[in-house]
């Protein structure tokens, strides 16, 4: 398993920290996380943090199975931190083959990807009251 994933209960979001270059199977992984983490009703927001290690170009199949993975997942926001330029490009690739680059952006740092991600909850319950 080349990341790390838990719910963050203080912020309400799910965390996941990929460690090292992600695999298809990593991809099945995560996306079981999400599915168990979240009931139906609640709206998904993930922070996606990059370490060193991980900023590689994945395989082929690695984004095939990221494609697959999106369309049984409902993700309502995706924030992701760490990633360098050339795998942000790669990230941006990626979330418009999963057709959510709407609703995510990428940060420098984790305060940041929080802010957005605590901002964009408030207005979906702006939203939701009216």
């Amino acid at each position: 398993m080349n990341y790390k994933a838990w719910y963050d209960e203080e912020n309400g979001i799910l965390r996941a920290d990929i460690l090292k270059k992600f695999e298809p199977e990593d991809t099945k992984g995560l996306m079981n996380v999400v599915n168990n983490e979240f009931t139906d009703e609640q709206r998904r927001y993930l922070l996606l943090t990059m370490f060193e290690d991980a900023q590689v170009m994945p395989s082929k199949e690695t984004r095939k199975a990221m494609r697959e993975a999106a369309s049984l997942v409902k993700l309502s926001k995706i924030a992701m931190c760490g990633a360098k330029p050339t795998v942000r490009m790669l990230g941006k690739i990626v979330l418009a083959a999963m057709g959510k680059t709407e609703d995510s952006k990428f940060f420098t740092t984790e305060e940041e990807a929080l802010a957005w991600l605590k901002a964009e909850k408030e207005k979906e319950k702006e939203k939701e009251s009216k």
